[in-house]
């Protein structure tokens, strides 16, 4: 079992994310606390789960901003289907059935999960996904289609992937540590404690 807490810079600084991340076997459990400056200051608070093949179960999401909370709840069943409870209304999700990640904006941790899955920390082959993606702060849910490519291991063990988004331009190579958890992804987060 992983147990650690990881601190991350968000966009040049101008944000925090610190998590307390779980790899138990084939399932990982994420509590996070995050903050940013960008559209405007915002406070986040989050609680991943995933079952096993670190397939996601339930994301748990509050944003603070100018003294408004919203809170997503997202959940994906046994049988593939996704539901969002978004401030106590239901929001229908049809087209997410192919996905088995939450990808949540602006947070390294839930990049780990497929990772993981599909052994990408030591295979070589590109692999595509759909995603339920979390825009923050709207807290709005998205299908996003994306592609990770293993690029290679570094002298220190870490391992260069290449995300890809399929529906737009942009591109970083993130790295991962051993364990799968990002040290580095350019243009969103730079890890600077770890515990």
């Amino acid at each position: 079992m992983v147990s650690r807490r990881i601190a991350w810079a968000i966009e040049d600084g101008r944000g925090t994310d610190t998590a307390d991340v779980t790899i138990d076997g084939d399932r990982l459990v994420a509590l996070g606390r995050a903050t940013n400056e960008d559209p405007e200051p915002y406070e986040l608070g989050y609680d991943v789960r995933t079952g096993s093949r670190f397939v996601t179960e339930e994301l748990v999401v509050e944003v603070t901003r100018a003294g408004d909370v919203r809170r997503l709840r997202l959940t994906r069943s046994s049988t593939g289907a996704w539901d969002a409870d978004l401030n106590g209304e239901p929001v229908p999700l049809p087209d997410l059935g192919a996905a088995l990640d939450c990808d949540l904006g602006r947070c390294p941790t839930t990049n780990s999960m497929p990772v993981l899955r599909e052994r990408l920390l030591v295979r070589d082959e590109p692999v595509d996904f759909v995603m339920a993606l979390v825009d923050v702060p709207a807290l709005v849910v998205h299908r996003s289609r994306q592609r990770y490519e293993p690029i290679g291991t570094q002298s220190d063990r870490s391992r260069l992937i290449r995300f890809v988004s399929l529906d737009s331009e942009f591109r970083s190579e993130l790295t991962f540590d051993a364990d799968g958890l990002v040290i580095d992804y350019p243009q969103l987060a730079r890890r600077t404690r770890d515990t």
